[in-house]
């Protein structure tokens, strides 16, 4: 069964990962978006502030193939995925993915019961925790596709997205977070 997350990564033209410093190719690009795309602290804490009614739903967690937005990584094959939908006032606002390769999650067994608390509120705790620099993709979906999955959208036939993803080091033992915003982070501030 494809999950949301692979349905709508498979939907996605093209994924061309950048930097930061890469954006002024997107003048566009509005300032709340900005500071959505660029919080280093917990997304969770952020939506929790900003929406009435803030869920955190686990959508998937199992074993399984990493997912193709991180093909360019050096990544094993046994990797633990855990698929996340962060909602503000019942719309789905951020998809998440987490990748944590079978060592990473030895040493993190943490990591596997999760629950509804967002990985971030997790690793805030831990010692010995860096994160990397963020990449960037602007990329376009399917508004049918998005649709399929309950968000309320314009009637364009495409969407644009932004995905953004990074890896944590816990120990130096790697996970990778990949996440996607959604149109209903535009209206948030």
């Amino acid at each position: 069964m494809v999950s949301i997350f692979n349905d709508i990564t498979q939907h996605l033209i093209p994924i061309n990962w950048m930097n930061q410093s890469d954006f002024s190719r997107h003048p566009n690009l509005t300032h709340n978006l900005k500071s959505w795309l660029y919080e280093t602290a917990l997304l969770t804490t952020r939506l929790k502030q900003t929406a009435k009614n803030f869920q955190l739903k686990v959508l998937k967690e199992t074993y399984e193939e990493p997912s193709p937005l991180l093909s360019d990584v050096p990544i094993t094959d046994n990797n633990y995925i855990r698929e996340i939908m962060m909602l503000s006032d019942d719309e789905p606002c951020i998809l998440g993915q987490t990748t944590v390769p079978e060592d990473t999650l030895k040493h993190n067994g943490w990591a596997k019961k999760l629950g509804t608390k967002g990985l971030g509120e997790a690793l805030v705790n831990l010692p010995n925790v860096s994160r990397s620099a963020f990449n960037f993709s602007f990329c376009v979906c399917n508004n049918l596709v998005l649709k399929k999955y309950g968000m309320r959208l314009p009637e364009k036939e495409n969407m644009p997205l932004w995905v953004r993803r990074s890896s944590f080091l816990i120990e130096n033992r790697p996970l990778w977070v990949v996440e996607i915003f959604l149109p209903k982070i535009c209206r948030l501030k």
